[in-house]
Parts: C-alpha cells; sequence; structure tokens
C-alpha cells in the first residue's frame, strides 16, 4: 500500500509545511531523521534526504522530487511489518524509533499493549 497521494511537490532547503512535515515523519520511520518533525526543511532535514538519495542510489543533492517520494514510499512500505487482516498489531520495540522508545508515555502504552495483548 503506497504512503504516496501524488500532489507531493518539489522540497528543498528552506521549505515549510505540511509535505516538509509528512517527509520528516517518513525519514523518522526509517531511522534517518532524529528529531521531531516540525514542518522546517533544515539542514538536519537534508541530510536526511541525501542519506535516502544515498540509499536509493538517485542524485544526493538533497532535493525532494518525485524519485524521492517514491523512493521514500518504498522504503517505508517494505519497511512495513505485514498484519493480518482482522488482527491487532502490537509494535516491536526494535520497529519503533529510539527517540518514542525513550518517552514515557510510549513505554507505559506499549506496557498496556502487551498486557492487554497476552
Amino acid at each position: 500500500m503506497s504512503t504516496l497521494q501524488g500532489d507531493e511537490p518539489e522540497l528543498a532547503l528552506g521549505d515549510s509545511g505540511e509535505y516538509v512535515t509528512r517527509l520528516q515523519d517518513g525519514l523518522r520511520g526509517l531511522g534517518l531523521f532524529d528529531r521531531y518533525s516540525d514542518g522546517t526543511f533544515d539542514d538536519a532535514t537534508e541530510m536526511a534526504v541525501r542519506q535516502l538519495q544515498g540509499m536509493a542510489q538517485l542524485a544526493g543533492d538533497g532535493v525532494v522530487r518525485r524519485d524521492t517520494w517514491e523512493a521514500l514510499d518504498a522504503y517505508l512500505t517494505a519497511a512495513a511489518p505485514a498484519v493480518p487482516a482482522g488482527s491487532e498489531y502490537i509494535p516491536r520495540l526494535e520497529h519503533v524509533h529510539p527517540a518514542i522508545q525513550e518517552d514515557a508515555r510510549f513505554a507505559s502504552f506499549h506496557e498496556f499493549l502487551n498486557e492487554r495483548g497476552s
């Protein structure tokens, strides 16, 4: 299942907004961006984009074009664990970004899910 809507714009250093937040969320999901998504395409975002582009063997210019959006989508959908229809999915800690794992709210929620699923 694709994460793309088809209207993703070209993004570069200095841009901001909803699509930058979506980009940062995706990069976080791959472990390439270790900060909270703030919707500002800054140096850290550009570095993460360059890493993604290198992984996908794209021109590593830090500009997000259609090919970079598609690479992000491909990695995200490949990394997503398959969940059987009708089942509940409890995320495994190794599938959750380290910054989220350290948040006490996540730890207590994860513990609750594990107890409920037992």
